[in-house]
């Protein structure tokens, strides 16, 4: 509880996020007088009357013990958190999200945000009163409060143009933002043709590819099956507003087609659907584009939902959200409100969306920012790329200093990568031509006057890998980029090079940090000689190159140091962090806590929480799995992943177990209540742990 007494004295501070706060001390289901911040019971399990007997006063105090007016409250209060757990338990069930995950405090600051405890309630009196426009902050589908279907057990394939049509507008506000939650796969297939059968000694039969790879692939002529296939492919992750209309449009094993369906009045675009078609030249049987199969299930991608909240109109709509609009939008435009359902003179009906569009997302995200700060200092850890925040602690951020600026050198700039210029930064923008995108996924980087002055001219400029990997794309024609490479590299990134004049590498080629895979050119929708350069935390979230790459400091060497194998998993770690940089007081306290937390086991699970530093399943070792996703069940995997986010997420811890600030216990201890975080207890149970190692580290780890 003193923590929480912490926060909203420092929320007090900073008073436009005291209302806000409000929405998870108040009203999730939290253990707030304790280390845990997540649900105190399996969703499934969820008793309103319990939970309202706990926490009811916080609505009914306006009362005053007036019967009539409680039991309304009571009746209002019970379909919203009912329905919300109900739909919870179904994703738990399925072992999608964990039983006793932090979802739900992530759902309850979205809908909430902004508000005050007295307007709870689906009641909207109050709320019309205070805010005007429509009578309730959310809006709760009762005719699926008994049994509430999620989209894992939809069969699309008997799927009625009424459901089709669901999200065109909010008509359940939970299962809209629970459903966002999570990313679908869907995978691009590059097909060569059929494999050839060849008969083996002992009279069995193989079948072999001479080009990529072999696939069991979606077949248009077989209802729900599939058929082998040599091919090169490609994996990638949507949201789920992005996936619902990508599938229900394009997917050949659903009967009927629906060519006009929207997402709150929105039409996203799937463009690794695009993508995919356009390249189905480059391959002699075309491409084919396949959807999740039966059984496979969504992951929980809190990118992906404030993706969803960013590009789609949810926030426009909230009568309490209209002054974050206000400024940027609302006086420039000389409306009073966004939609045309909250008054007359809006920005909807003035049919200004297109021309706002940009401030329009930076409204949104300035949202979104609010609800991430709440999250992050009540110690729930949620990030988003979007708006530069991870765990309260600047932009997601990798090993930066690993990664090369993608110029390469030639004979008269030696020893430095040729003079280039940034054209356009990640993020929103104007589009430079027609056709081109408002919001830049990338960075377009140009020669300088310098760079043509200097070399006699117009030449080839080199295109370099960024770090080290394997090339899964090299294409000759996608849509907008032109020629196009893409590189999953060593830490499970990836990286992408647009608009170019010559590739140089093919599919499944190994590169290595430095190698020239390109020249630049003008291919696709572009304005002039440029490369469009993206680099992706998974194989379809792109986050800012500047957060990696640094033109002032182009050739850095990584500050994670390589893995070092020792005899035994113990001396494995403690060699590595050695020729990492950590100092031995700071080794000593991370193999104490990892003692603690696993015994150095890298598949040690008790069910909610895995791996040698026991990261939670639904949040933090998702993490690891996307920065190593090759190898995140081994203990290098996870050694160099604890290294990556001790740096980018605890750079003030990160930096103090560096230089040795402080004794090893001290720090230990930190390490044990910042990094580790279980609880007081279990520190002061192993608060002297690490002295007990400390000979062994400053012994060259013998």
């Amino acid at each position: 509880m003193e923590k929480v007494l912490d926060i909203i004295n420092m929320l007090f501070k900073k008073s436009k996020y005291v209302v806000a706060f409000f929405a998870i001390t108040l009203f999730s289901v939290v253990l707030i007088n304790n280390d845990v911040y997540s649900a105190s019971f399996n969703y499934s399990d969820f008793d309103f009357d319990k939970y309202f007997e706990e926490k009811g006063n916080y609505w009914t105090s306006g009362c005053k013990e007036n019967e009539k007016c409680i039991d309304e409250i009571v009746k209002k209060q019970r379909k919203f958190y009912t329905k919300l757990y109900k739909l919870l338990a179904k994703y738990a069930e399925k072992g999608i999200i964990a039983q006793d995950s932090y979802v739900d405090n992530i759902i309850l600051e979205t809908v909430f945000i902004n508000m005050n405890p007295g307007l709870f309630t689906d009641d909207g009196t109050e709320y019309k009163n205070m805010w005007g426009g429509s009578g309730s902050p959310y809006k709760i589908d009762e005719s699926e409060m008994d049994d509430v279907e999620i989209d894992p057990d939809v069969d699309y394939s008997k799927i009625s143009e009424e459901y089709a049509n669901y999200y065109s507008e909010e008509k359940d506000t939970l299962k809209l933002l629970v459903s966002n939650l999570f990313s679908y796969t869907t995978r691009c297939y590059g097909v060569y043709g059929s494999p050839r059968i060849v008969r083996n000694a002992d009279g069995t039969t193989s079948k072999i590819c001479d080009s990529g790879n072999l696939e069991d692939i979606p077949s248009s002529g077989l209802i729900g099956g599939k058929v082998s296939k040599c091919v090169d492919k490609t994996v990638n992750s949507l949201g789920f507003y992005k996936y619902y209309i990508s599938k229900l449009q394009h997917d050949h094993f659903i009967a009927k087609y629906f060519t006009s369906l929207s997402i709150l009045g929105h039409i996203p675009v799937d463009e690794y659907y695009q993508q995919c078609m356009d390249m189905s030249g480059n391959y002699p049987a075309g491409t084919v584009y396949g959807y999740m199969d039966s059984g496979e299930l969504p992951k929980l991608d809190t990118n992906k939902y404030f993706d969803f909240l960013s590009y789609n109109s949810y926030f426009d709509g909230k009568s309490h959200l209209q002054e974050y609009f206000e400024d940027k939008v609302l006086k420039p435009a000389k409306v009073d409100c966004m939609t045309k359902d909250l008054c007359d003179n809006s920005l909807e009906k003035a049919g200004l969306y297109d021309q706002y569009e940009e401030e329009i997302i930076k409204s949104r995200r300035t949202i979104i920012k609010d609800i991430i700060w709440i999250l992050n200092n009540y110690g729930i850890k949620v990030a988003y790329s979007g708006v530069g925040i991870e765990y309260g602690e600047g932009a997601y951020d990798s090993d930066n200093t690993g990664w090369w600026w993608p110029i390469g050198s030639d004979t008269y700039y030696s020893s430095e990568p040729i003079p280039t210029k940034i054209t356009s930064y990640f993020g929103v923008r104007s589009s430079p031509t027609a056709g081109a995108s408002t919001n830049h996924q990338g960075l377009d980087i140009a020669p300088t006057v310098e760079a043509y002055r200097t070399s006699g001219g117009d030449r080839d400029l080199p295109i370099i890998a960024t770090r080290d990997g394997t090339v899964v794309m090299a294409t000759e024609s996608i849509s907008g980029y032109g020629k196009y490479i893409k590189i999953q590299h060593d830490n499970g990134m990836y990286s992408g090079y647009g608009h170019i004049k010559t590739i140089l590498v093919t599919n499944g080629q190994t590169v290595k940090q430095g190698d020239i895979i390109a020249y630049m050119g003008n291919e696709g929708r572009s304005t002039g000689k440029h490369l469009h350069f993206e680099i992706f935390t998974d194989s379809s979230t792109r986050v800012d190159p500047l957060s990696y790459v640094n033109q002032l400091s182009p050739r850095p060497v990584s500050s994670s140091g390589k893995f070092t194998a020792g005899s035994e998993n113990k001396q494995s770690v403690c060699l590595t962090l050695k020729n990492s940089g950590y100092s031995d007081a700071g080794i000593a306290a991370l193999l104490g806590n990892i003692q603690a937390e696993s015994s150095f086991n890298p598949a040690a699970d008790n069910g909610s929480h895995g791996g040698i530093c026991q990261w939670g399943y639904t949040g933090r070792y998702l993490n690891l799995k996307n920065f190593r996703p090759y190898d995140y069940t081994t203990l290098e995997g996870q050694v160099l992943f604890m290294i990556h986010e001790l740096g980018s997420s605890y750079s003030s811890l990160d930096e103090k177990l560096r230089n040795g600030v402080g004794t090893a216990n001290d720090l230990g201890d930190a390490v044990c209540m910042k990094y580790e975080a279980p609880g007081r207890k279990y520190c002061n149970d192993r608060y002297e742990n690490p002295e007990k190692v400390l000979s062994y580290v400053q012994n060259g780890c013998n």
